[in-house]
């Protein structure tokens, strides 16, 4: 019986592990860029590379309804079955958001378990301080917490008051997509 067992188990880690590795993930790539379109996002000019267990895109540009919004010098997609990330490296923001927020983005890490299917988690850095984002899938609720900079204090304080601020320093936005 435990023979068995241990058996199964050997063959279910052997078989995930397959999975992962001969999945197609540059064409599960291409599947999320097509549901993007209807909601308006769009990735364009990227260099793809499939990895054994990552897939990278390199110098994306990113639309959203038809208008400039980015540009990622690199994208390294982890899909682990289990606990999924998103890591996005050197961001530069469109120049429209001059006003609004520093334009340099330095890192953003992004993260989905189907453990907790109804939200999404990232973290990002750059010139504007560190920021935590929850997206809540169901509902379509947004909630970003910025611990600001002492940039995005001085020279971004109009951004900084249509937040809520708290009592540790950090400000909060909420909303509905």
């Amino acid at each position: 019986m435990v023979k068995r067992l241990g058996s199964f188990l050997i063959y279910c880690i052997l078989f995930i592990i397959a999975l992962l590795l001969f999945a197609p993930k540059e064409n599960l790539y291409y599947l999320v860029e097509e549901k993007l379109a209807p909601v308006g996002i769009e990735i364009t000019n990227e260099d793809v590379h499939e990895h054994l267990f990552s897939l990278e895109l390199q110098s994306a540009d990113v639309s959203f309804q038809g208008i400039q919004s980015a540009h990622i010098g690199s994208i390294k997609i982890q899909p682990y079955l289990l606990y999924n990330t998103i890591v996005c490296q050197d961001i530069k923001l469109a120049q429209m958001a001059k006003n609004f927020v520093p334009l340099r983005v330095d890192n953003l890490h992004i993260s989905y378990t189907p453990l907790k299917p109804r939200s999404i988690d990232a973290d990002a850095q750059g010139a504007f301080g560190q920021a935590h984002i929850v997206l809540d899938l169901k509902t379509m609720h947004i909630r970003v917490i910025v611990d600001p900079s002492k940039v995005m204090k001085t020279e971004y304080g109009r951004t900084l008051r249509m937040m809520k601020k708290t009592q540790n320093g950090e400000y909060i936005y909420d909303a509905t997509l």
